[in-house]
């Protein structure tokens, strides 16, 4: 499962125990931020693999059988 926690999450947490302007802080943040992005590259890049290995296009899948009847 694809779960994203890059802002809202450490930042509520940080917020919380006034720890936002500390080292810590900036590091959690930073963190959280590079990972976050690296997680969203990392979906779009396999998402990408995946289509382009498919036959059939999955993501949009066609309502019709072929014959003209719907299934």
């Amino acid at each position: 499962m694809f779960r994203r926690h890059g802002g809202p999450v450490p930042t509520g947490v940080l917020s919380e125990h006034r720890l936002t302007s500390t080292d810590l802080g900036r590091l959690v943040m930073a963190t959280a931020m590079v990972t976050d992005a690296a997680a969203w590259l990392l979906l779009a890049v396999s998402l990408s693999l995946a289509a382009r290995r498919s036959s059939s296009n999955w993501l949009y899948p066609s309502a019709s059988s072929g014959d003209g009847r719907f299934t």
